[in-house]
C-alpha cells in the first residue's frame, strides 16, 4: 500500500492528460507574452488584397495590465501602433499611440472590454480536442501553417480541434467597432454566431506544461463575411459564384515568458493622450 503511490507518481502521463493540465495551467496564469501573426488574403474577379498584422503583447492578471505593439502592413503602406490597457477602480482604459511617420499621437478611451481576447484557454472555449499521431501529415491540410516539433529530450505534442469562434471575436477587434476586419459590430457578430466553431491546431510543451502555440484559419468565416456584404454591395449571386472568391486568414499565436512579466510602465504620454467620448468611439475603429 505504501508502495502503490509511489508507482502511481512515476506513471507517465497520457497526451490527453498533459493537454487537459496545459489548458489548467493556462487559466491560472499570473503573466505570458504573446506573438501573433495574422494575414488576411481576399481576391473576388481581378481584385487582390493582402493584409499582415503582427502584434507583440505582454499580459499581467489580477488586476489586468497590457501592452502590445502592433504592425500592420498593407500592399505597399505601413502602420504602425503601441497600446497599453489596464483596469483602474473597476474602469478599463485603453491608450493608443498611432504613429504617423514623423510622431506618435496618442488617444486613450474607456472600453468595455480588452482590445484583445487574451483568455481562449477555458474549458469551455475548446471543443473534442485529440492528439495528433506522429505519421499524420506535418502540414494541416487547407492550410501554409508548418508545425514544430521542438527541440530536447521532450517534444512537443500538438493536438487538433474545435474552438468556440464566439470566443475569437475579440482577437480580431481593437474595438466594438468592426476592429482590423472593418464592417459593422453586430455584422461581425452574426458572422462569429453563424460559424459556430473553427478547427484549431494546439502545441503543448510538456517540459513547461503550458500551450506555447495555436493555429488556426479563419478563412471560412471570412468567406461567409463577404457572402454577408452581397446585397449591399450589389454583387449578385451568379456574380459570386463566377467571380472566384477566395479568401484566406491563417493565425498563428504563441506563447512565453509565463509568469516572468513583472510590471507594465505605461508612458506619460500615453496617459495624457487625447480622450475619446463614447460618440467618437469611430475614430477608435
Amino acid at each position: 500500500l505504501l508502495v502503490l503511490p509511489l508507482l502511481q507518481g512515476c506513471r507517465q502521463k497520457t497526451p490527453e492528460e498533459i493537454f487537459e493540465s496545459a489548458v489548467a495551467n493556462m487559466d491560472q496564469l499570473d503573466s505570458v507574452h504573446m506573438n501573433m501573426t495574422m494575414e488576411l488574403g481576399i481576391r473576388f474577379m481581378d481584385q487582390k488584397m493582402r493584409y499582415v498584422i503582427v502584434l507583440d503583447a505582454d499580459m499581467i492578471y489580477e488586476p489586468f495590465m497590457g501592452s502590445a505593439h502592433v504592425q500592420m502592413k498593407m500592399g505597399g503602406m505601413g502602420v504602425e501602433m503601441q497600446t497599453y490597457y489596464e483596469e483602474i477602480n473597476g474602469e478599463s482604459i485603453v491608450y493608443m499611440g498611432m504613429d504617423t511617420g514623423i510622431e506618435t499621437i496618442w488617444y486613450r478611451q474607456s472600453v468595455e472590454t480588452a482590445p484583445f481576447n487574451y483568455d481562449l484557454m477555458s474549458d469551455a472555449s475548446l471543443i473534442e480536442f485529440q492528439f495528433i499521431e506522429e505519421e499524420e501529415e506535418e502540414i494541416w491540410s487547407g492550410s501554409p501553417l508548418v508545425f514544430h516539433d521542438g527541440q530536447g529530450e521532450e517534444k512537443q505534442l500538438r493536438y487538433r480541434g474545435l474552438i468556440d469562434a464566439k470566443l475569437l471575436e475579440g482577437m480580431i477587434s481593437f474595438s466594438g467597432n468592426g476592429g482590423l476586419i472593418g464592417g459593422e459590430s453586430g455584422e461581425i457578430e452574426d458572422v462569429f454566431e453563424q460559424i459556430g466553431s473553427l478547427e484549431m491546431i494546439i502545441t503543448v510543451d510538456p517540459a513547461s506544461g503550458y500551450i506555447v502555440r495555436m493555429e488556426k484559419d479563419m478563412g471560412p468565416m471570412m468567406r461567409m463575411a463577404m457572402q454577408q456584404d452581397i446585397e449591399s454591395s450589389g454583387i449578385t449571386e451568379e456574380d459570386w459564384e463566377t467571380g472566384k472568391a477566395w479568401a484566406r486568414m491563417p493565425i498563428v499565436i504563441e506563447y512565453s515568458r509565463f509568469n516572468e512579466i513583472e510590471t507594465i510602465e505605461i508612458p506619460e504620454e500615453a496617459l495624457e493622450g487625447t480622450l475619446i467620448e463614447e460618440e467618437q468611439s469611430g475614430i477608435t475603429a
